[in-house]
């Protein structure tokens, strides 16, 4: 056996992409990744969509028609429950809690109130569990017990934040369950306990979804991965020399996308100065909460030296955004200046269309809005280096990435004259 290091990679690699195309050609078959959730950009709607979802499949009067099927899987399998009410079982989505918030799906029946928090991606509540707390005990009948439920993607902890002042013995009140394990095995329990082909294929759907953004969506290709890599501690040891060249790989590929990108605006009559570029060639060293970006120049304003800039910035998705900020003496930008709130409205009319029904707003009050960048093929540019979110591995073939820079180049001009008033 050969076991020189270089050549036992270069094995590994063209066996591992054997495989690769193998499930590429088996979902050609299969319909590929055809997803309705995926299409409608909804993946990770918390609200919208995993709380609906669900709550549709448990209500007894949903659409499905199943009356309590699905709810007696999901009390038993998920929540754990033995003793449940079913015959006085009512649902409901964000359930209204006057002060004490809005709680995501809440289950009730004659002795039991349920309350279960879904995160996908928000941030925890400043003392969210505690206002539940609060809320269960005042509204609960002496026959009735209490839970809370902390739905996550892997079953995670809440924050210190999240739970606010409850005392140790009153956090026990609190249960955690995962999408990756306990709503995936309750998914899978509602497909097998009845065939109803309308049903199994929309559940068959969120399924995927959510083995997606748990990582999970290529368990049978991982397995045969798993065995070659293990087949003897020489594949084992050229797979990590592989595992530890992606990362490099990864930042190349997005050096030579920024850079590809940065000559393409350089054409641009209307970015017309680079005021900053941070992170991009050391993003994948920067902690996992990373931020990358580059800032261009638009035009001044007639307010006290408030200029007009547009940012492309880089965190997990490529995105756009718009800002104002003012100018220091010395040249500097100051992002954080206060501007009024009248001379931002001022801003708006004079120099911007109508924004706010073409972009998103954020917090920020210097930033106008922002919105995702994306790609030819209309997916947004993920970098984020988890398995399942990051997509664009197909710019590390150079013709594609040129092609895909030059229309990206386009459209942020195209952007631009859309949202900036020409004067």
């Amino acid at each position: 056996m050969n076991n020189n290091p270089e050549t036992l990679s270069e094995e590994l690699l063209f066996n591992t992409s054997e495989i690769i195309n193998e499930n590429e050609e088996m979902l050609s078959k299969n319909g590929g990744t055809f997803n309705v959730f995926s299409i409608l950009d909804m993946e990770r709607k918390e609200v919208a969509v995993h709380s609906a979802f669900i709550l549709e499949l448990i209500n007894p009067n949903g659409s499905h028609k199943q009356k309590d099927l699905y709810l007696r899987a999901f009390v038993k399998d998920v929540l754990q429950i033995n003793d449940f009410d079913f015959k006085t079982a009512s649902v409901y989505k964000e359930k209204y809690a006057g002060k004490y918030g809005r709680i995501d799906l809440f289950i009730e029946s004659k002795n039991y109130k349920i309350a279960i928090e879904v995160k996908i991606d928000a941030s925890d509540g400043y003392n969210q569990i505690q206002r539940y707390f609060e809320y269960l005990q005042k509204a609960k009948t002496s026959v009735q017990q209490c839970k809370i439920y902390y739905l996550t993607l892997y079953g995670s902890e809440p924050s210190e934040v999240f739970y606010g002042k409850l005392k140790d013995e009153e956090r026990k009140i609190v249960e955690l369950k995962s999408f990756s394990e306990n709503i995936l095995q309750w998914l899978v329990q509602c497909t097998n306990q009845i065939k109803i082909d309308k049903v199994n294929q929309a559940i068959f759907q969120y399924i995927d979804i959510i083995k997606k953004i748990t990582g999970n969506s290529n368990e049978k290709t991982e397995g045969v991965l798993n065995k070659l890599i293990l087949k003897n501690v020489d594949s084992y040891k050229a797979a990590l020399r592989i595992s530890e060249a992606v990362k490099d790989a990864r930042q190349e590929i997005l050096n030579r996308f920024v850079s590809s990108l940065k000559i393409k605006i350089n054409n641009s009559k209307l970015l017309r100065e680079v005021i900053e570029d941070e992170n991009f060639e050391n993003y994948y060293n920067l902690p996992k909460n990373r931020y990358s970006y580059l800032t261009y120049f638009l035009k001044e304003t007639q307010y006290e030296n408030i200029g007009i800039y547009f940012s492309i910035e880089l965190q997990r998705k490529l995105n756009f955004s718009f800002y104002i900020a003012k100018k220091n003496k010395d040249g500097s930008i100051n992002w954080d200046a206060k501007i009024s709130n009248e001379k931002r409205s001022l801003i708006k009319s004079e120099y911007f269309n109508d924004i706010k029904d073409l972009l998103k707003i954020e917090p920020n009050p210097n930033c106008l809005g922002w919105e995702y960048l994306r790609s030819k093929s209309q997916h947004d540019y993920n970098f984020f280096e988890a398995t399942g979110a990051y997509n664009v591995e197909y710019l590390a073939d150079k013709e594609i990435m040129e092609e895909e820079t030059e229309q990206l180049a386009k459209e942020i001009n195209e952007i631009i004259e859309t949202v900036l008033i020409n004067k």
